[in-house]
């Protein structure tokens, strides 16, 4: 295999051209710029602490209304991907009725597994020998 290589880079010229060094450096300029580090090393989730989203455009009225209105008052259709987001909170929904149902039946269940315990030992309690002839009557 490696002959073969070999063979192959003597007819394949190799490319010699560096894109980034044609760039100038501008790419590692670019990466570095502040804006795109944390300039407060201080306050690093200030949306997070200020009860925003962490992504700006994933929810607010830009993203969740329409991009236009008719004049008439006809509903307008949703786009493509505001379509999407509706399915998602649906499912979203759909889970969380699910899951507090299943905590629901879990709480029951707990609650229902109690009782049966304090009935059982109360009939225990009940079937126990009691004393007979002359102890019953000096109670």
């Amino acid at each position: 295999m490696q002959a073969f290589t070999q063979i192959l880079s003597t007819f394949v010229p190799r490319r010699t051209i560096s894109t980034t060094a044609a760039l100038g450096g501008r790419i590692k300029k670019w990466r570095d710029k502040k804006m795109w580090k944390n300039t407060e090393p201080n306050i690093p989730n200030w949306r997070k602490e200020a009860g925003l989203e962490q992504n700006p455009t994933s929810f607010g009225p830009l993203t969740n209304l329409p991009d236009y209105t008719y004049m008439d008052g006809r509903p307008t259709p949703l786009g493509v991907r505001q379509k999407g987001r509706v399915m998602k909170q649906r499912e979203y929904a759909g889970k969380i009725v699910q899951y507090i149902g299943e905590l629901n039946f879990a709480k029951q269940r707990y609650q229902e597994n109690i009782n049966a315990a304090i009935q059982t030992r109360q009939e225990i309690l009940k079937n126990k020998l009691k004393p007979k002839g002359h102890l019953l009557l000096k109670k």
